[in-house]
């Protein structure tokens, strides 16, 4: 390897030093000794007094350093693997991407190769099906933002230790602020997955998620050594990770407009629905609880992980929800194209459900509302201001509007739901017709 190759890489993972906030003399002269037998040869694993107390910043370091920062004129990149689990029939990984993308999928188009070699350097497997490998699912990170979201790395509190479970304060630099939490489940420092074949592959170039997966300047605000499930098999955890809280510091300009856990798009928001009293999410009725309605992840940690999770995998637009169940830990990622609109009382303690798009508490009758149509600029009305469904009554009416791709208000009459994508200026008098503008608090 050629010196200045050698010197880039100790540069490059000297500026990764924040990712974790201490760390003894001993650990880091060890460290920069690990990084210069890495360039030359292999890789080399980290001295067990190192792992024990400081490992999770070894393994931040080790991926930042094989991971190059995303290009800003790329389309796609790499996503990074994160917890696996698998069945009789199949096996599947999960993958995180970085601020201003979003995870995308396509069956794998020739079953024989590997994602990479048939799409691209940035796609990896992400489903592989034992029986029918013609089944089989790829997955890539396409950007969804022209420009990327300002970030700069958060500064911790010097008395921060780094011990498991112990957490680090955090700040910004001025007109920065700090995101909201994401959590990543990576495998332990020096190991890797346990079972090869499948979509376990450790040849296949995939970086292990870590909190830079999420962006250069994501840091470890706390982490929890065997604090989540990286592999499970049939519902049960067979080899436990490591879990990291991630922050960033999202410029002010752009902090309004960027969350980890409200996506990208001013004004989609997570809202409650159905009250806070162990609701699941149903489709076009109580009873309607098609499994084509959602993906299944099992061991997620907590109910924001849940809605990261849903947001990563089909994207603002694809994911319509979540439930989640605090106690079994099961996650439910939304995707039915209507939304979500009933709910059910289940037998079993512990659910949760939760709409992402426009929240419909932001929905407002206009002029009253009740006998009234809705008009836009001018009062005028004309087809390209909206799209029109057919619906059962309003709530489905307003479920439409929380799951659509934009919505100014809805109009509702007899069957009839009118998704407005032109502001709403007023309403003219129409019995049996029912006007409400989309009106969130400024």
């Amino acid at each position: 390897m050629k010196p200045f190759t050698v010197q880039r890489k100790l540069v490059h993972s000297a500026r990764r030093l924040a990712e974790f906030p201490v760390m003894s003399f001993h650990c880091l002269r060890h460290l920069f000794q690990v990084l210069l037998i890495t360039a030359v040869a292999s890789g080399h694993d980290s001295q067990k007094s190192c792992a024990r107390n400081k490992g999770n910043f070894m393994l931040q370091m080790r991926t930042a350093a094989a991971r190059s920062r995303v290009d800003p004129t790329s389309s796609t990149v790499l996503p990074a693997r994160t917890y696996c689990y698998g069945t009789k029939y199949s096996d599947e990984c999960y993958y995180l991407c970085p601020l201003g993308f979003e995870l995308m999928t396509r069956a794998q188009p020739d079953a024989s190769g590997e994602c990479g070699n048939t799409l691209g350097s940035s796609w990896a497997r992400k489903k592989h099906y034992y029986m029918n490998p013609a089944d089989n699912e790829c997955a890539t990170c396409d950007r969804t933002s022209e420009v990327l979201p300002t970030t700069a790395m958060p500064f911790a509190d010097p008395a921060c230790t780094g011990a498991s479970g112990s957490e680090c304060t955090l700040s910004c630099p001025t007109d920065y602020m700090l995101s909201k939490e994401k959590e990543v489940c990576a495998a332990a420092p020096g190991k890797e997955f346990a079972i090869g074949g499948g979509s376990f592959l450790p040849s296949d170039g995939v970086p292990q998620a870590t909190c830079s997966s999420l962006g250069v300047n994501y840091v470890a605000s706390i982490t929890f050594e065997d604090g989540c499930g990286l592999r499970t098999y049939g519902g049960t955890v067979v080899e436990t990770g490591t879990r990291y809280v991630c922050h960033t510091c999202l410029a002010s300009t752009t902090s309004s407009t960027t969350s980890s856990s409200m996506g990208l798009t001013v004004g989609r928001e997570w809202e409650e629905f159905a009250g806070p009293q162990n609701r699941a999410c149903r489709g076009f009725g109580p009873t309607d609880n098609n499994p084509a309605y959602f993906d299944v992840h099992l061991n997620v940690a907590s109910l924001e992980s849940c809605q990261d999770l849903c947001l990563q995998e089909l994207g603002e637009e694809g994911c319509k929800g979540v439930e989640f169940n605090s106690r079994s830990k099961r996650c439910e990622l939304w995707k039915r194209k209507e939304g979500i609109w009933a709910f059910a009382y289940p037998e079993w303690e512990g659910f949760t459900c939760w709409r992402y798009g426009w929240p419909g508490k932001y929905l407002i009758p206009v002029n009253g509302g009740l006998n009234q149509a809705c008009r836009g600029p001018n009062g005028r009305n004309s087809n390209a201001y909206y799209v029109v469904e057919p619906v059962k009554h309003m709530e489905d009416c307003r479920a439409r509007c929380v799951a659509a791709k934009v919505c100014k208000g809805v109009e509702f009459s007899k069957g009839r739901c009118e998704i407005w994508h032109t502001d709403i200026v007023t309403t003219a008098p129409r019995s049996d017709f029912e006007c409400l503008r989309y009106q969130p608090p400024v």
